[in-house]
């Protein structure tokens, strides 16, 4: 399939995106972007710990299920997005004649109404080209999970699930504030995006089909949406069964010895770039709620990125040389073959590498707290150490907040995240040794 050339993907796209463009008209968008900084994904520290986040009576007592049993099935087509968005979406976008059935599955607390034919009609293709220009431009660096020109070519060619593309327009519609016309009556709310890409996306996972990469991908999207608007339970639960997918689409092993060779270089690459987003997402949440971790790193064999974030999301993948790493940050951290020399240029997996200490520290705590044992103090001692030992093993410069002349704009927001993470270890690591 050929590329679009210049502008002309969003152009080609247009007819598809009327299909899952139906969707409620608000007044003023609620815009979760505060200040000047658009640049940076909102995100509200979690005020909860482990005990409050299962405090309910059980789960529906926060207004979701049990995830479904997924057993693929051999003789079962893969679905057509291509059908009329009536029989796709939801019945919350549905017309209005339909009458919506209650859904427990939704949180209670969204507020959903029903569409008109008149406001499905006034919807627009340049609100949701808006839409796509944003994702791209604020999720996709910090959490690239897209090749733009094939996403496109799909696009037009209706291969992207509603579902998906509902939760990239409930990202990406936080940030159009500045680029919305309000008088206009512009873009639907955030949270009507969100409610109509769960609702799609929980019909989906019912069907028990074989586990695809765009439900791996809705499901991170919705992970992300909701854990940035209001930790909760609801949210926990959803960064779970973006890990579970992600393990039923066996992610976790794209290079591992007994690992399919079905893929070309460039889609193992994009698979790469999606396992360690969502295991990214899985260990800064679960660090954050002081909760289990959804996968043991000793599992993990899949390598690590071996393109810059803005090559792949060019589609300019160069060499590939997959590297699996070692993600006890005992042995990384120590190895002479260091995080910073295992890196593309942006600083993706150095983030990572940074992630698995906060992570190595969260554990060390969790255990701790649980029982105190002379192995899991051995291994706080020893995670100390590397904290005292990171400005001589990385170059002074990384530790500067200033941007340097070289440097592009997320590979310097990346850098400033890493940052964040180390401090956090910092952090946890005087309290790790406060209750020893």
């Amino acid at each position: 399939m050929g590329k679009p050339k210049g502008d002309r993907g969003p152009r080609r796209a247009r007819s598809s995106l009327g299909q899952v463009s139906c969707l409620i008209k608000s007044d003023t968008l609620q815009s979760l972007v505060e200040g000047s900084n658009t640049s940076a994904l909102p995100y509200s520290p979690p005020a909860q710990s482990y005990d409050t986040l299962f405090d309910g009576d059980g789960w529906d007592s926060f207004g979701t299920e049990p995830p479904s049993n997924i057993q693929p099935e051999s003789n079962q087509d893969a679905y057509n997005y291509s059908q009329r968005p009536d029989d796709i979406l939801p019945s919350i976008i549905a017309p209005a004649h339909q009458e919506s059935p209650p859904s427990s599955i939704i949180s209670q607390e969204s507020h959903i109404r029903h569409i008109t034919n008149q406001t499905a009609a006034s919807t627009n293709a340049e609100e949701n080209d808006l839409l796509l220009r944003l994702y791209f431009e604020h999720i996709q660096p910090v959490f690239p999970m897209f090749r733009k020109t094939l996403f496109y070519d799909e696009l037009s060619a209706n291969l992207i699930p509603p579902a998906l593309l509902l939760s990239m327009f409930a990202l990406s519609s936080r940030f159009a504030g500045a680029s919305c016309d309000t008088d206009s009556g512009c873009l639907t709310q955030p949270q009507e995006y969100f409610d109509a890409a769960y609702k799609g996306f929980r019909q989906e996972m019912d069907r028990n089909r074989p586990v695809e990469l765009n439900d791996v991908k809705t499901a991170c999207l919705l992970a992300l949406y909701d854990y940035t608007s209001a930790p909760s339970r609801r949210a926990w639960l959803l960064v779970r069964d973006a890990m579970s997918l992600a393990l039923a689409a066996r992610l976790h092993e794209i290079d591992s010895l007994d690992s399919l060779h079905e893929f070309s270089d460039a889609e193992k690459e994009e698979r790469r770039f999606v396992w360690w987003t969502i295991w990214k997402l899985d260990s800064t949440v679960n660090v954050s709620t002081v909760t289990p971790f959804g996968v043991d790193c000793r599992m993990i064999g899949t390598a690590l990125v071996s393109t810059t974030v803005q090559n792949f999301t060019a589609n300019a993948l160069g060499p590939i040389v997959p590297v699996i790493p070692e993600m006890d940050p005992v042995k990384s951290w120590s190895s002479i073959l260091a995080p910073n020399l295992q890196d593309t240029g942006d600083g993706f997996n150095i983030h990572l590498y940074a992630v698995s200490l906060l992570r190595a520290v969260s554990e060390c705590q969790q255990r701790l707290n649980a029982k105190l044992c002379p192995e899991e103090l051995a291994r706080a001692d020893t995670l100390n150490r590397i904290l005292s030992s990171l400005h001589l093993i990385l170059p002074e410069c990384f530790f500067s907040p200033t941007k340097r002349v070289v440097e592009q704009e997320h590979a310097h927001r990346l850098r400033l995240e890493t940052n964040i993470m180390l401090n956090t270890f910092v952090f946890i690591s005087v309290f790790t040794w406060f209750i020893c």
